[in-house]
């Protein structure tokens, strides 16, 4: 995209025949005794363009510590940086560590104890052949156990595993989601950055023309060309020009703090003057895949999910109406064959447990209803979401032909506002016109100049909107 600036103003090449051919006096007049010089037109008519008086304000604001280079490296930056994805990707990590919490319950378990007791307090009784002993004996007892389960019915648990599993799915729906907003939240940073530089050079060039102007109609006043009312309206535009000057700036400094949070950073990002517009928006399109449908966007998509994951969580309450059958097998070691129940040392036990809740107070009855509940509230906001986007889509597509359609009527109103300003200073300087004229249209001018600037990047804001729109991003 070409954004060529307008050539400034400076003194008119007929400006300098037009104020001689209003100052005839000066050769109708007698000349005067022979040795004196006698003076002419171009003696008091400059005869080189007014030097424009230096200003602070014309000089470009100094780029930030951090520029960006290309696309891919603000994406680089994107990916390390970004909160928004870091939060993300935490979710799918942790709905991948529930499904690892709920296939455990599905899977076998096996554990180890020993015990070690010592009784402090003993005491004595005559045993049948009337001898005193110390009981107990021994004082010191210990042993050890392994113990195996394994369900071999747990439909609740097997079926909650299945949903686990699809929340991983819907976390990484979200995470893509994520991906989409974070890239179209960086292009739009980098759009806003672009403009408002854009507009702060325009703004510049308007002064540095507003400073000529305002240097000619001084020399002008000094010739006696011109009348200091001239010199104040040119003043005033120069003050404007200054005021515009000074929020243009405060607009860049903004946009390169919005674009610093973009990428992540607690410092102003800056855009290296070589990056190009039409390699910027052929890189966004090559990292994000456009969709054909709505129904398709990732945010749709895990919603979707989301909706799915509700009606699951309905079925898992009926399944716990379910009983649960369980094996488990226990391996002993006594270190006292006596308290054995086999008389050995060692004991090893099979057997199964069959577990059959037949009445809670009704809590699964409860928690079924409240998670319908659920589901019919995530339905209502899944069609919430797809109207919302709906419209958005619309919107985004309709915006690229209204952006295309203003930029073509501010053009046509740049050029007649260009051509009205030469028309009202080759009045002026021809005597038909007044300054008023001249400071009026040049303002007009200007602000034409600067519609077209912000025209033109946001027929570009536009058109990656419309395709990120429908897109699904890959960093």
């Amino acid at each position: 995209m070409s954004l060529d600036l307008p050539a400034l103003p400076r003194v008119f090449a007929w400006a300098s025949l037009s104020l001689c051919a209003a100052l005839p006096a000066y050769a109708a007049e007698d000349p005067a005794d022979e040795g004196e010089t006698i003076q002419t037109a171009s003696d008091l008519v400059p005869t080189a363009d007014p030097k424009i008086p230096s200003d602070p304000l014309l000089a470009a604001l100094p780029p930030p510590k951090r520029v960006v280079q290309s696309w891919r490296e603000a994406l680089d930056l994107l990916r390390k940086n970004s909160l928004d994805l870091r939060r993300a990707n935490a979710q799918v990590t942790a709905a991948r560590g529930q499904a690892r919490v709920a296939l455990a319950a599905a899977l076998p378990t096996l554990s180890a104890s020993a015990q070690l007791n010592h009784h402090l307090i003993t005491g004595t009784i005559t045993d049948v052949n009337g001898q005193t002993v110390t009981q107990p004996n021994p004082q010191t007892i210990w042993g050890a156990n392994a113990n195996l389960q394994m369900p071999l019915f747990a439909p609740a648990a097997w079926f909650d595993y299945g949903t686990a599993k699809d929340q991983i799915r819907q976390s990484e729906l979200a995470y893509k989601d994520t991906e989409r907003r974070v890239i179209a939240g960086l292009a739009e940073a980098l759009v806003s950055l672009l403009t408002t530089e854009r507009t702060a050079e325009v703004s510049r060039v308007s002064l540095e023309g507003a400073l000529g102007s305002l240097e000619l109609n001084r020399r002008r006043a000094e010739l006696g060309m011109g009348v200091q009312i001239d010199v104040l309206r040119a003043e005033q535009e120069v003050a404007r020009s200054r005021a515009q000057v000074i929020n243009a700036n405060e607009a860049v400094e903004r946009a390169r703090e919005a674009l610093g949070l973009a990428l992540g950073l607690a410092e102003p990002a800056g855009i290296t003057p070589d990056l190009d517009l039409d390699d910027l928006s052929r890189d966004a399109q090559a990292t994000c895949e456009s969709k054909g449908s709505i129904d398709d966007r990732p945010d749709i998509l895990a919603q979707r999910a989301a909706e799915d994951l509700g009606r699951r969580r309905v079925k898992s309450v009926a399944r716990s109406f379910l009983p649960t059958l369980t094996a488990n097998s226990t391996l002993s070691y006594n270190g006292f064959s006596r308290f054995s129940p086999n008389g050995g040392n060692t004991t090893w036990t099979i057997g199964a447990v069959l577990n059959w809740n037949l009445y809670d107070g009704g809590v699964r009855y409860g928690l079924k209803r409240q998670r319908e509940a659920e589901v019919e509230q995530a339905a209502a906001t899944t069609e919430e979401l797809r109207r919302s986007a709906t419209i958005e889509v619309n919107r985004a597509l309709r915006a690229v032909t209204v952006a295309e359609n203003a930029l073509k009527v501010s053009e046509d109103s740049r050029n007649a506002a260009t051509k009205n300003a030469a028309l009202a200073r080759a009045k002026l300087m021809l005597g038909s016109g007044s300054s008023f004229d001249v400071v009026d249209t040049q303002r007009a001018k200007r602000e034409a100049e600067l519609d077209v600037t912000v025209r033109e990047f946001e027929v570009l804001r536009s058109r990656i909107q419309a395709f990120l729109v429908l897109a699904s991003c890959d960093l």
